[in-house]
């Protein structure tokens, strides 16, 4: 496949066999198509709703505003480019025809009706709860076919994941209920940590392979004991995610991450990726997790709080790593040369801005900081109109044959 390397552990010694044809529209042929342009679409609604509610040009949502957008940026907008990936990765790892069809359709329109769930929250509120905590559970189902098999045990390590993000979720709901108050706090951190660890994982399986595929004698360092320490580092920040961040603890267990994942970022880095922008995405993406960890062991110490290091991972880390992800494996699976356009670039440009704003607005006065936060979150939105211009016509079409 034109995209083995892309969503593979490593490259097998057999290939795994060729699934058979789908012979349906080609957009419910593989989870990438229709959970890429979903994810892509909520990044825009999303964050539209969430700038027109927090500068009052509409009613909020029945729940707390703030809780709301944190929420559905990481449940709601990220959450559908890990199901894309993953629902596409099996497919790959198995040789065996990745979810289609109408379980595919039943996922996604579990993951639709989870955001209008969401944004309406109805009595009873357990039953809009329920919807949006039903996803995860549905894919790891869907999933068990392909990761279920013995040759898969290495990539079962997944559905720790899938754990950590529906423990997370479900910190939140239970404070929306009124069952834990303040839980809502550490279960969005909770979630930001799972979808880390989930790019800190398809990243050292990914940046490495695609630079190694294009810049042939690149002097790639891919060092066990920092790939194992980078996961470490990660998995012991969440589980001291209860508690609080100013607590030496937090902060060392911070900084060490950062140390790691700097470490990790200048094994892989070659000059020559500045050539090809399809990769250098790649890595601004995973340098601004390092940031983040970064702010994250320093703000709380000097007694500021930690909406920086948050939005360096969020608008940063997962912003810009999962547009390059999406940018670069839709074009791999859908058979077309593996380059980024024009209005791909400058939508990479314009998703960086977007997070120096946002984490850089944080230091800036009152009436500075209400500006910054607006123009971020139009450069967001903006950059991802770019994409959803160039791919929406790719994620519809079959697959290439040239």
């Amino acid at each position: 496949m034109a995209e083995s390397a892309a969503t593979s552990p490593r490259t097998p010694a057999t290939p795994a066999p060729a699934p058979k044809e789908w012979t349906g529209h080609p957009f419910w042929g593989l989870g990438f198509r229709p959970f890429f342009l979903l994810g892509a679409l909520a990044a825009v609604g999303l964050m539209g709703l969430w700038l027109s509610v927090l500068f009052g040009w509409i009613a909020p949502p029945r729940i707390d505003p703030v809780t709301w957008h944190a929420h559905e940026m990481v449940f709601g907008f990220a959450v559908a480019i890990v199901c894309g990936f993953i629902l596409t990765a099996s497919q790959n790892w198995t040789g065996v025809r990745g979810v289609h069809g109408r379980p595919l359709q039943a996922l996604a329109a579990v993951w639709l009706l989870g955001r209008v769930a969401m944004w309406t929250y109805p009595p009873p509120r357990l039953l809009p709860a329920l919807i949006d905590l039903a996803l995860l559970p549905l894919l790891a189902v869907l999933l068990w076919p392909y990761l279920g098999q013995r040759a898969q045990r290495r990539n079962q390590v997944f559905y720790g994941y899938f754990a950590l993000l529906l423990a997370g979720n479900a910190m939140v709901h239970a404070d929306l209920l009124g069952w834990w108050p303040g839980a809502a706090r550490n279960g969005l951190w909770l979630g930001v940590y799972a979808i880390v660890l989930i790019l800190v994982l398809v990243g050292g399986r990914v940046i490495p392979a695609f630079s190694g595929n294009v810049l042939s004698g690149a002097p790639i360092r891919v060092r066990p004991w920092v790939e194992r320490l980078s996961h470490v580092s990660v998995a012991a920040l969440a589980a001291v995610v209860f508690l609080p961040p100013e607590g030496w603890l937090p902060r060392t267990v911070a900084l060490a991450a950062a140390a790691i994942h700097a470490a990790r970022w200048a094994g892989w880095f070659v000059w020559p990726v500045l050539r090809r922008p399809i990769l250098w995405i790649l890595f601004l993406g995973y340098g601004w997790l390092a940031v983040g960890f970064a702010l994250l062991g320093i703000l709380p110490a000097l007694g500021q709080p930690p909406s920086a290091a948050l939005h360096a991972f969020t608008v940063g880390g997962v912003g810009v790593l999962i547009y390059g992800m999406v940018t670069r494996i839709a074009l791999g699976h859908t058979g077309r040369p593996i380059e980024a356009a024009p209005l791909v670039v400058a939508g990479y440009g314009l998703m960086n801005l977007a997070a120096v704003l946002r984490v850089g607005g944080a230091f800036l006065g009152s009436a500075l900081y209400s500006h910054a936060l607006l123009l971020a979150g139009l450069l967001w939105c903006f950059a991802f109109v770019l994409l959803l211009l160039r791919y929406t016509p790719i994620l519809l079409k079959p697959r290439s044959v040239h």
